[in-house]
């Protein structure tokens, strides 16, 4: 297991540290990221698998659509550094996130595997 140096993360950046069987899922966003995602409608969730580096096998991020200036931007709002990638880890961090940051009910997830379209 790894050791997180938090006086290397900036104050207020680490959300949650989740552990789940001998894993660890690290979550990351700012205030301002959290108060986006509970006001958005819908989120897109994101995993990439191909440009992270142990002990992390995947930065998983959840996406909304902001309206800024006229333009509808779809804006990364939180990162979770996983660990392993097992049903009950994303399971973990579903429920994290929705029980502890998620004001509004979540009416569609979708999600895009990062790995599909590199590979």
């Amino acid at each position: 297991m790894f050791q997180l140096l938090n006086e290397h993360v900036p104050d207020g950046f680490l959300v949650a540290d989740i552990k789940v069987t001998g894993q660890r899922h690290i979550v990351l966003a700012t205030e301002k990221q959290l108060s986006l995602l509970n006001e958005a409608k819908q989120w897109y969730a994101d995993g990439t698998f191909e440009l992270i580096k142990e002990p992390f096998m995947q930065i998983y991020s959840i996406h909304a659509f902001i309206k800024k200036g006229g333009e509808l931007l779809q804006i990364p709002l939180l990162f979770v550094l996983m660990t392993k990638r097992r049903y009950a880890d994303y399971k973990a961090v579903s429920r994290m996130t929705k029980d502890n940051f998620v004001e509004w009910y979540i009416k569609i997830l979708g999600l895009t595997l990062a790995s599909n379209i590199l590979n």
